[in-house]
Formats: structure tokens, sequence, C-alpha cells
């Protein structure tokens, strides 16, 4: 089968792989780490071990040998696309699970996401070589993007006469937030610059910011200098804006290093006359809700059980009690928000 994909790193490349293996005929080539095992059934499939991300300069030797045709000479060549904002959230999350040490990447220890996105491009693989070769797209590449994999992969099969059967798995997924909720301006600068080949050709558009993005999305810096205990912010907190002053609803993630059994938020409603109002709480999906007097300091301590390197989900709601028969013509109250005084873990 005259046919090549080549693995593009955190693209959904693990199942496509597997999808793969299940709809092209024989004889295949296949190339994985020594200790990957595979059922291919009754196909013909030859095995080597070896790097299952090669790019385009490393797999042209190996079609050369096993079809005695240049890639050029293909008329498929299958690789993979993923939105470079969320690749990038992907890679960071897959780093900090796959290392015993929560953070620790190579060589170099990234505390936030924010320091990960500026790492020298020296650690990175050049991600134009899995799509160019000797600076030229092969005439048979067919790019596919994530997003809508069987749509792109099934039309991919067409061009060699194969048909689709089946679904495309979802294996390997990475296991994180909203990408969204990791970007600022200025890390989605670095990743714009970081990713502009994929920019540059259209691929995916760049990532917009209203222009009060600076006031609903805080920076690495303020949210974690009001976290303390032995977590780190993993991603934004979504509603923090200046001064540690939220609005209703605050949202973030943590990476503990060690174990923890609870959190205590400690704040105030900022409304100058805030009536009575309930907080409600979901700290790792588990919900809580409790009632609190105007603008008196609060100081709320809740379980937090988890593992060293486990994120853990947090979501504050405030939410105004109203007394009954409010006059429907009084004037619009101020907005309750909460001031951040501090949450710790423990």
């Amino acid at each position: 089968m005259d046919a090549l994909f080549v693995h593009v790193p955190k693209a959904g490349g693990t199942s496509i792989r597997q999808w793969l293996l299940e709809n092209l005929p024989g004889p295949l080539l296949h190339i994985h780490h020594k200790h990957a095992k595979f059922d291919y059934g009754a196909k013909q499939v030859t095995c080597l071990t070896g790097t299952k991300h090669g790019d385009l300069f490393m797999a042209e030797p190996l079609v050369q040998m096993f079809t005695g045709k240049t890639i050029a000479q293909l008329p498929l060549v299958i690789a993979a696309v993923r939105n470079p904002y969320d690749r990038e959230v992907a890679w960071f999350s897959y780093l900090e699970r796959s290392l015993p040490i929560a953070g620790h990447i190579d060589d170099g220890r990234w505390g936030s996401f924010e320091e990960f996105v500026q790492r020298p491009s020296t650690r990175d693989r050049n991600l134009e070589n899995f799509y160019l070769l000797n600076d030229l797209s092969p005439p048979g590449l067919r790019i596919v993007r994530t997003e809508h994999l069987e749509e792109d992969l099934t039309a991919a099969l067409r061009v060699i006469g194969a048909e689709a059967k089946g679904p495309v798995p979802r294996l390997n997924q990475s296991r994180h937030g909203a990408w969204r909720n990791y970007y600022t301006p200025a890390i989605e600068a670095a990743v714009f610059d970081r990713y502009r080949w994929y920019f540059d050709r259209g691929l995916y558009p760049r990532l917009a910011f209203p222009a009060e993005a600076d006031a609903s999305l805080a920076s690495f810096g303020q949210g974690e200098a009001l976290i303390s205990g032995p977590v780190r912010l993993s991603g934004l907190m979504r509603g923090l804006g200046a001064g540690s002053r939220s609005g209703a609803d605050l949202v973030f993630t943590v990476m503990p290093h060690a174990d923890i059994e609870s959190i205590e938020l400690r704040c105030a409603a900022t409304a100058a006359e805030a009536s009575d109002y309930v907080l409600m709480a979901s700290v790792g999906g588990r919900r809580s809700a409790r009632c609190f007097a105007g603008n008196a300091p609060v100081v709320w301590k809740l379980p937090c059980p988890a593992k060293a390197g486990q994120r853990v989900q947090i979501a504050f709601q405030a939410s105004r009690l109203e007394p009954e028969g409010q006059p429907g013509g009084s004037p619009p109250r101020p907005r309750l928000g909460l001031a951040i005084d501090g949450i710790a873990f423990a």
C-alpha cells in the first residue's frame, strides 16, 4: 500500500495509527517502540523498532527500502495538525503527568505554563519537518485536523481507493482543563511565535483577546501570589481582576506537589452595602454551599483530598440573597464580587 503516516507528537497520532492499522490493507511497515505490542490479525505487517515520531526526513530511506519509491512519489502522505494553543497545553499536561516530579521537564523545572511556553526553541522538535521534505511538501501530503479526524481521514483514504470502517478511537487523550483558560495575551504571543509556521499557512486563526482581557484574566503571577501551601497554579484564575478582586465567579486548577487534605478561602464581599449572600464551592467535583452575612470577612475551610500530581479544579460562586418583596422599581444594586485575601492548601 503506497501510503505513509507520520506521527506528529500530541496531534492525535496514537488514535490515527490504530485506526489506520485497522483500515489499511497489507502489506504494511510499522515502526514502533520496542516494548509496544499490537494485534495485526491476518495482515502482512513488517515491524521495525525505532522512534514512533519520525519526521519525513527520517522516513525517506525506510520508504525507499520498503516500496522502492521516494516520498514524493507516494500518492498519500498523512500528517495531523492540532490547534497550536490546544497542543501546547496538552504537551505541558503530558510532561507534567508522565514524569515522576510534577513540573520537572527535561533538565529544567517549569513552575507554570507561562514559563513552559517561554522555553528555548532548542528543546523542541522542528514541527515543519513533519510536513516538509527538503523545504517542499510532498505532492501527496494530506493534512488532517484533530478537530475532525474521521472526516479528514476518510477523505484521505479515498485517494488510494480504500474505504474507512468504524470510528477513530480516542486514545491517549490529554487530561487538562479547557485550553483557553491557560492563556493571557503575553502567553498567546509566545505560542503564536513558536507556531508561526502553522499560522502563516492559514491552518488556524490567531487567538484574539477582547480589550478587557487584562481585567478578566489574571496573570499567573497575580493568581499564584494568592495561593499558599504545597500546590501551584495550573493555568489561569478565571474571574480574577485587578487588586485581587473577582467577579461572582472564580475558577482555577491547582497541581499539588505533595498530598493535600483541605482548602481554606479567605475573602469578603466587595459591594459596599452587600446583603447576605450564598457562597457555593466546587472542589474536585465535591459541591458545598454556605450563607455569609454582608461584607464581613470570610474564612471557609473545605475538604480537598488530593495526591501529589493530581490536578484539582476549584470553583467559587457568590450569589445574593434578595429579601422578599423587593420593589420592582428599585435601582440596580452594585454587582456582587469577592475580594480575595488568600487561598491556602494543607
